[in-house]
């Protein structure tokens, strides 16, 4: 069975990058976090990486060992709530929830509590990582100077105090009832319901999804298409396929403006949830509108092209999404140049950007036929000699090394790779008996 195939090929492709993390060494700042820490987290990724292809015992195994490695600092807090958020990600994963799923509330709670210092470090690790925070994205420069996350405001810091779902959805409907009334809050307002909905259950959900998705209408058009993104995403989480025909409609209409910057993360949440729900022909014709919106074409659209790029492959369309993939790696290239000469030079390392590229290339070739995904990844695993930082979450972990890992894994054990032909075939069952029978296929291999 080939879902048998690819799990071979896929927990082969994760033991190897595993082995290759272990007998590279690195070219480390003098302020990077002791490798103990660091590589505590990085097993945490491997569990959680093991445990979306089904490889359930390693994936605990993984878990285990990152718990004991981090027994020591395990009363810090910043390290109490990675080690507790983590270890969740990695059961969810095994269960075969959702990857948007939201953490258990105890741990939303326990996030709220953490000191203004705590937090900025848990939230820069929440920022990079996709498996902590796979939807809303933290600021934590904003958080920790006590200014609004992002462009939400303290009613939505609040919220996130509240443990019980159905008082919380209780306090968002009424912020629907105030964007619906006050022209000025609106579209703060509506980024920030949007971003809380997926906490909610589907009971709770759908309706304020209902109330809230028209509002983007009337907000500023740039912003109009990362809105429709989110809930599109929301739409297809709950399954409520009723209502994107006419979210793809004006999502298609508001990628003419969006901002270049922001035309990567519009593609990656819209475009999954499309995949999701398999839904092929539009995509591929939102692929088409994205292909002709001015902002693929502006300067800094990379990563959106790279983002239309793995649409393409996922289509099968190998003839014009490996033009985009090579200039991917071209800038790759000028990327690590950049940071080999700040290094010679005794500057501070301009590693972030050759971070997001290669998370960008990661995701799109995660979409490729199976050879060429790991290959493409395989080629990102050998920039890992490069990659150091200092951050001062040195602290409690190298944020550049475990930025880098998790990307690749991620790409390694997409869902795109590890369903392959299950993915075809049960693609009009519910997500939940998708990824339950592909653990049981590839448990067999």
């Amino acid at each position: 069975m080939l879902g048998n195939v690819n799990g071979e090929h896929l927990s082969k492709a994760l033991e190897d990058f595993a082995q290759k993390l272990v007998s590279t060494r690195r070219k480390r700042s003098t302020k990077e976090a002791p490798l103990q820490l660091t590589n505590a987290y990085i097993a945490f990724l491997f569990g959680y990486g093991f445990a979306c292809i089904g490889r359930h015992e390693r994936a605990h195994e993984l878990t285990a060992s990152a718990i004991e490695a981090l027994a020591s600092v395990a009363t810090d807090p910043v390290h109490k709530y990675l080690i507790g958020a983590f270890s969740a990600r990695v059961e969810q994963a095994v269960a075969g929830v959702a990857s948007e799923t939201p953490l258990p509330d105890s741990l939303n709670a326990e996030l709220a509590s953490l000191d203004r210092l705590a937090r900025y470090k848990v939230d820069r690790f929440r920022e990079a990582s996709r498996i902590l925070a796979p939807v809303a994205w933290p600021d934590p420069f904003a958080q920790f100077l006590n200014r609004e996350e992002g462009d939400q405001r303290r009613e939505f810091a609040a919220l996130g105090k509240i443990i019980d779902p159905i008082a919380r959805a209780r306090e968002l409907d009424q912020l629907v009832d105030i964007a619906s009334a006050d022209a000025g809050e609106r579209e703060r307002l509506v980024a920030g319901i949007l971003s809380v909905l997926l906490e909610l259950n589907e009971a709770q959900a759908v309706p304020l999804l209902a109330r809230t998705w028209p509002l983007i209408a009337e907000i500023r058009e740039m912003r109009r298409a990362s809105r429709y993104a989110e809930a599109l995403v929301v739409a297809g989480h709950f399954g409520r396929r009723e209502i994107v025909p006419e979210l793809l409609k004006l999502l298609g209409a508001a990628l003419h403006v969006v901002a270049a910057t922001d035309l990567a993360s519009v593609l990656h949440h819209s475009l999954r949830a499309l995949r999701r729900i398999g839904l092929r022909t539009e995509i591929a014709e939102l692929l088409a509108e994205a292909e002709h919106a001015r902002s693929a074409h502006e300067p800094g659209a990379l990563y959106g092209r790279l983002a239309i790029a793995a649409g393409l492959a996922f289509l099968g369309d190998a003839t014009r999404a490996l033009p985009i993939f090579d200039q991917g790696r071209a800038a790759l290239d000028d990327d690590f140049q950049a940071v080999r000469k700040a290094r010679a030079d005794g500057e501070r390392i301009p590693i972030a950007r050759a971070l997001d590229t290669v998370r960008a290339l990661a995701l799109a070739y995660a979409q490729a036929p199976l050879g060429n995904a790991l290959g493409g990844i395989a080629e990102l695993a050998e920039r890992f000699p490069d990659i150091t930082d200092n951050l001062n979450t040195n602290s409690h972990y190298c944020l550049s090394v475990v930025h880098f890992v998790e990307s690749l894994v991620l790409g390694i054990t997409s869902d795109q790779l590890a369903l392959g032909e299950i993915s075809r075939r049960f693609i009009e069952d519910d997500e939940h008996l998708i990824r339950r029978r592909l653990h049981r296929d590839l448990r067999t291999s």
